[in-house]
This record gives C-alpha cells, structure tokens and sequence, in this order.
C-alpha cells in the first residue's frame, strides 16, 4: 500500500509541476490553453483518485483499530 500511495504521490507532483509551467506559455496560443485545460483535468482527476485511496485506507486502519481493541 506504502509503494502505491508513494507513486500517486510521485504522480501528483510530476502533475502540479507541468501545470506550473504551463501557465508560464502564452495564454494567445489556443493549443497551449487546450493542454493547460487537459492537465489541470488530469491533476483534478488524480486529487480525487489519491483522496479516495486515502479515505479507504483510513477506514481499514479504523476497521483494523477496531478490531484490535
């Protein structure tokens, strides 16, 4: 689990990264906007991606708890 919460994280910063320099290019290049659009798309869908990974193992860690107790 450790592995692929690592590599989603490795994945968002890789994502905010080109987002970041995206917004530097031309705003008149409609090209340029389209894959600024797109990332951004991709960057929400990851964020919505790792917080359900996390609420899930939030809950087994709960479940787990628990169940110890």
């Amino acid at each position: 689990m450790f592995k692929r919460l690592k590599e989603a994280v490795e994945l968002r910063i890789m994502a905010a990264e080109n987002i970041k320099r995206m917004a530097v290019l031309p705003e008149e290049d409609v090209l340029n906007i389209q894959l600024i659009q797109e990332l951004r798309q991709q960057g929400n869908k990851l964020d919505r991606q790792r917080e359900g990974r996390l609420l899930d193992l939030r809950k087994h860690a709960t479940l787990l708890n628990q169940a110890i107790v």
